[in-house]
């Protein structure tokens, strides 16, 4: 899955409105932006991935990720991919029985931009 065409995925769709069911894929892998990004963007994406998968959610990024909901940590390694270059983490989570459903509206980070086609835009203060 990804929202960019080129890529050539399977489905084209994005992370923060993932078209799954529940435990629909035994692993998915966040392999987010390489960008800087606030905790809740991690918070809504982990809980999106833990709801579609059975087994694991592995998270590959520069960004280390100590939590995400709905999950606990089975194997975490950094990893070097080169001299003079970002390390990243990569980082193996189990989603856990207590799993949340994804978020029906997204309140702050870059996802805020699909409440436009969940029918959900009111403001939240």
């Amino acid at each position: 899955m990804d929202i960019d065409p080129i890529t050539r995925p399977d489905v084209i769709a994005d992370a923060w409105l993932p078209p799954f069911e529940k435990n629909s894929f035994d692993a998915v892998v966040l392999d987010p932006p390489y960008a800087s990004f606030g905790r809740h963007a991690r918070y809504t994406l982990g809980r999106n991935a833990a709801w579609i998968a059975r087994r694991y959610v592995i998270w590959f990024s520069s960004f280390a990720a100590t939590s995400l909901p709905g999950c606990s940590i089975a194997k975490w390694w950094t990893v070097l991919v080169g001299n003079d270059s970002q390390i990243r983490q990569l980082v193996f989570f189990v989603p856990t029985k207590n799993k949340l459903p994804p978020e029906k509206r997204i309140a702050r980070g870059p996802g805020m931009r699909y409440n436009k086609w969940t029918g959900e835009n009111l403001l939240l203060f």
